[in-house]
């Protein structure tokens, strides 16, 4: 176990727009490291969250400069909160093919 999670939230001055936010999350992901994956939230109509993973802090530090700036540049919300750290325990479902 070795991933690296940054948790944001978001707030925005117009309600979320999901369909125009997808879009734009497929465009942001299309270069990002194999192993990394993004999840939005929304928390109410103007806040969402954000959980980024990264196949490892390495590959999070290699990114960090990137992440960093597209941060920045958001000029339609505000960024409330990050939280950021290395995976160290977890757990999946084990449920068999029939639902149990």
């Amino acid at each position: 176990m070795n991933q690296y999670v940054s948790v944001t939230v978001w707030k925005w001055s117009e309600p979320l727009d999901w369909v125009k936010m997808q879009e734009e999350q497929a465009g942001y992901m299309k270069d990002a490291p194999k192993g990394t994956t993004v999840r939005w939230f929304q928390i109410d109509e103007k806040t969402h969250g954000s959980v980024l993973t990264f196949a490892s802090k390495e590959v999070y530090d290699n990114m960090k400069a990137e992440v960093d700036e597209h941060r920045s540049t958001q000029t339609a919300c505000e960024l409330i909160h990050v939280h950021e750290g290395v995976v160290k325990a977890e757990s999946w479902a084990q449920a068999c093919d029939h639902g149990h």
